[in-house]
């Protein structure tokens, strides 16, 4: 037997609704909310659809926002902004949460589902699991100890729902009109500017995942990697 564990992302329920919570019997989305969304929906589909083919079996994991060491995205991505002055709001608003996952749980729940795929695959082929960490904060909160590690300045101030939502959209119309990227649209909208998280229980009933790793203990060995990269 044949095993594929596809790594996906809880973007794949990304839509102009906010998640609270959310389990895998959400449906994905009639409309993704921009490509990125509509690749991972394919992808995923695609690799589910393939269980029982040809002696394959299939799981995807939908992992939560990833962090830890060596990341370049979200976590300088974002120090650099503020370090620069080009952020001067808060997207969204401090009451909007989000999750994050520790690199090495995730790790952790494609080798249980690997496992669980060569012992009973008739019980998981073909399904799809959350791995989160129980650690949903807000964007902005979350980075506030990163930013200090690094003696820079994050601003107070949210721009609230309403005027999170109008910049997405004038900057998808700058887009559209002028064919340059834009820094936000509504993706980062949705994902950080409104609350959207999942449960990991599923993933837990079926094959036993726990968290190796805390948050707090994910929080700690991210901002000694931080100590030593320039920012």
């Amino acid at each position: 037997m044949r095993s594929l564990i596809y790594t996906s992302s809880e973007d794949v329920l990304l839509s102009e609704v906010p998640v609270a919570g959310g389990d895998e019997s959400y449906a994905y989305p009639a409309r993704p909310i921009h490509p990125y969304v509509g690749t991972k929906i394919e992808g995923e589909k695609l690799a589910r659809g393939a269980d029982g083919r040809s002696g394959l079996r299939t799981v995807a994991i939908r992992p939560v926002h990833v962090y830890g060491p060596h990341d370049p995205h979200a976590i300088l991505t974002s120090l650099r902004a503020f370090k620069d002055g080009s952020v001067s709001l808060l997207v969204g608003h401090e009451n909007a949460l989000f999750d994050v996952v520790y690199v090495d749980n995730v790790v952790h729940g494609h080798l249980l589902a690997a496992g669980m795929l060569e012992r009973e695959p008739d019980r998981v082929g073909g399904r799809a699991y959350f791995v989160g960490e129980d650690n949903k904060p807000n964007y902005f909160a979350w980075l506030r100890p990163y930013a200090a590690k690094k003696n820079i300045r994050m601003p107070r101030r949210y721009l609230g729902r309403m005027g999170t939502a109008i910049a997405a959209r004038a900057m998808e119309l700058v887009h559209r009109v002028t064919g340059r990227d834009v820094p936000f649209h509504r993706f980062h909208q949705r994902v950080i500017g409104e609350s959207f998280w999942f449960s990991h229980a599923a993933i837990a009933r079926d094959l036993g995942y726990a968290p190796l790793v805390s948050p707090e203990e994910g929080e700690r060995r991210t901002l000694a990697w931080l100590d030593g990269v320039e920012v």
